[in-house]
């Protein structure tokens, strides 16, 4: 989930809250408490600093959705200028601006037919034939926010000796956004891990051709590694092995909040997703500045936060729908957990982790994750922030060949990170 729900919200200034976590000992219990702390803390500086404009937000926020939905379809590409505002004062004045953003080809791909929506997915296939219809399949499962362009470094590499798809997840990327027919705990939300769980195995049994006697793998960022997990245990025989980049704690699961932090949650998430709030929060983000805040908090190598990557990004979450889908998800602290799913799964499962992650800590990963069945190794990724498979691609590539072939040695970065996580 780059640009998650959660993960927007945890972009606010964490200095403030430092003074009050040393009283609470138990690291879980402080990221719980920092969560939720900086959902409140973010809602409240965007609506008193971000902003500060003379001009009309909603038609500022309409005219650069209408703009960038034009990009998307008309096909020729063009530049999109962001404004972007400061103050000091009573005195408004008009910062510098940069040019945003030529447009990626983004919605290039495949359109699968799915429970009657359409599902975008791109493929990359071994070049020999004769190979690709032995080949392993290889699916890669994109965060909350994010999509299959997320993957853009990574698809033609695995593509070298594997059948290759990246997906867009329901409701995000080019994928359909039904509207949610039901908020959680409403047996009928639309946007849960089983709902994509289901997704996925359907795409691999009916997309990639998937069956027992070949070898399929998924490889998940994010929230996508519950979505995976998911899909492995609705369907153990499709599976040989996932690997989980930074995945998703889900800190604001119900089973994770203290009882006296479940109503205050609960009234937040409601706020943001039945009043105007929510939308305009929403607005205040889906733009080039607000993307690539976002990004820059995410990655610990700020030079990886492209206008390429804030592109790819945000042009999705322009599209119609994309704020019902963010405003559904925020509200969903049940279904499944990842160190429960783990233990249900039949095949291996290498986590990886980059050291830098601001937003789901390698430490509290290792404790949750701590004895649990299946899990073949722990590999952390030094100056590596949470998307590692597009900030540092130069490793991530080499780990998800060694892990899909079985290779006994790999190349000189794999050996580098696997090294550091032994002497951990």
């Amino acid at each position: 989930m780059v640009v998650t729900g959660v993960a927007v919200l945890k972009s606010a200034p964490s200095r403030p809250l430092s003074l009050s976590m040393s009283s609470i000992p138990d690291s879980g219990a402080r990221q719980i408490v920092r969560q939720l702390l900086q959902m409140t803390v973010f809602v409240a500086f965007t609506l008193t600093h971000i902003c500060a404009t003379p001009l009309s937000t909603s038609s500022f926020v309409t005219t650069t959705t209408t703009r960038n939905a034009a990009l998307i379809s008309s096909g020729p590409s063009m530049s999109v200028r962001s404004p972007s505002f400061g103050h000091k004062g009573n005195l408004m004045r008009r910062r510098s601006q940069r040019p945003i953003l030529r447009r990626y080809s983004a919605a290039v791909g495949d359109y699968w037919k799915w429970k009657g929506h359409s599902i975008r997915y791109r493929r990359a296939l071994p070049e020999d034939p004769s190979t690709a219809s032995e080949a392993p399949i290889v699916i890669l499962v994109h965060g909350f926010g994010g999509n299959c362009e997320h993957w853009r470094k990574n698809l033609p590499e695995v593509s070298k000796y594997a059948n290759t798809y990246a997906v867009d997840l329901l409701g995000y990327g080019y994928s359909d956004k039904p509207a949610p027919p039901a908020p959680f705990p409403s047996p009928d939300q639309l946007y849960t891990f089983e709902t994509w769980g289901e997704q996925l195995r359907d795409f691999v049994r009916e997309v990639a051709g998937a069956t027992p006697q070949r070898e399929v793998y998924y490889i998940c960022n994010s929230v996508g590694s519950v979505a995976g997990l998911q899909a492995a245990v609705l369907d153990p025989e499709l599976v040989d092995g996932i690997m989980l980049l930074d995945p998703s704690l889900r800190m604001l699961h119900y089973s994770k909040q203290f009882p006296l932090q479940i109503p205050l949650t609960s009234l937040l998430q409601t706020t943001l997703r039945e009043t105007p709030l929510g939308r305009w929060f929403f607005q205040q983000v889906a733009t080039p500045n607000g993307v690539r805040s976002v990004l820059e908090q995410a990655y610990h190598n700020k030079e990886a936060v492209t206008d390429e990557l804030v592109n790819a990004i945000l042009n999705p979450g322009l599209q119609p729908g994309a704020v019902d889908v963010f405003l559904d998800f925020i509200s969903y602290s049940g279904g499944p957990l990842p160190e429960d799913l783990i233990p249900q799964v039949k095949c291996p499962v290498r986590i990886v982790w980059g050291e830098k992650d601001p937003w789901e800590p390698v430490e509290l990963g290792k404790k949750t994750f701590a004895g649990l069945p299946n899990i073949e190794s722990f590999v952390t990724l030094p100056d590596v922030g949470h998307c590692p498979m597009d900030e540092a691609p130069h490793l991530i590539n080499p780990l998800i060949e060694k892990f899909v072939t079985k290779a006994e040695a790999g190349p000189q970065g794999v050996e580098k990170a696997e090294l550091i996580a032994q002497n951990e």
